[in-house]
C-alpha cells in the first residue's frame, strides 16, 4: 500500500477520502508486527472507528501504542514529541496526522517541527498527513500538497483521491497508482 521503506512519507489527502483510516491500517500493520507506534495529531482519531481498525490487536501489542494530541504548533511540541521518538527503530513508525493546519498556508513552525521530527527519526518510519488543495491554475483535478519545497525535499509525496468507482480511493505515488477501498476494519 504505502511504501515507508524509502524514507518519510508525506500523504496528501482529498478531504474526506479515508486517510485517517488508512493511516490507522498503517499503524494496525505494524502493531501486528511487534513494533511501535507513535501517533501525533491535532485530534486524536475518532474512537469508534479507531476501535474499528484495531480491534483484533493484542493487549501487548496495544501497549506498544502511543497517541499525542498537539496542541500548540509542532515547533513547539517538539520539546516533548523528541523524547517519545527517540530511541525508535527501523521498523517502528511515527505518524503525524494533520500535521498542519487544513487551511492556509502550512505555517513556519510547523514545517520546522517535521524537518526537527525527521532528522531525528532517522531511524524508524514516518508517515505525515495532511490535506491537499486544487491548483488554481484553471487545471481541475491538480492536487497540490502543503508545505512547499521544504517539505517535499525531505518526504516522498503520495495522494490519496476520491474515486468515482466502487466507494474506493485513489493511493498515487509518483507515477504509480492503485485503487484501494475503505471497509468497516481499514483498507483494502
Amino acid at each position: 500500500m504505502l511504501d515507508l521503506s524509502r524514507g518519510p512519507v508525506h500523504l496528501s489527502y482529498e478531504q474526506g477520502s479515508g486517510a485517517t483510516t488508512l493511516a490507522l491500517s498503517v499503524a494496525r500493520d505494524v502493531l501486528k508486527s511487534g513494533n511501535r507506534v507513535k501517533w501525533l495529531s491535532r485530534v486524536l482519531p475518532d474512537g469508534e472507528r479507531t476501535s474499528q481498525i484495531l480491534w483484533d490487536l493484542t493487549e501487548s501489542e496495544l501497549e506498544k501504542f502511543l497517541a499525542m494530541e498537539i496542541k500548540e504548533n509542532l515547533n513547539e511540541s517538539f520539546k516533548i514529541i523528541k523524547y517519545l521518538i527517540k530511541g525508535l527503530d527501523q521498523n517502528d513508525i511515527v505518524i503525524i496526522d494533520d500535521w498542519c493546519s487544513k487551511t492556509g498556508r502550512a505555517s513556519k513552525e510547523d514545517i520546522e517541527g517535521i524537518e526537527n521530527i525527521v532528522s531525528m527519526a532517522v531511524n524508524s518510519k514516518i508517515l505525515i498527513c495532511s490535506t491537499a488543495y486544487e491548483n488554481m491554475n484553471g487545471k481541475q483535478g491538480q492536487w497540490k500538497s502543503r508545505g512547499g519545497k521544504r517539505i517535499d525535499s525531505i518526504t516522498r509525496k503520495n495522494f490519496l483521491t476520491r474515486s468515482l468507482h466502487n466507494n474506493s480511493r485513489i493511493l498515487k505515488d509518483g507515477n504509480n497508482e492503485m485503487f484501494i477501498k475503505i471497509i468497516g476494519t481499514g483498507v483494502e
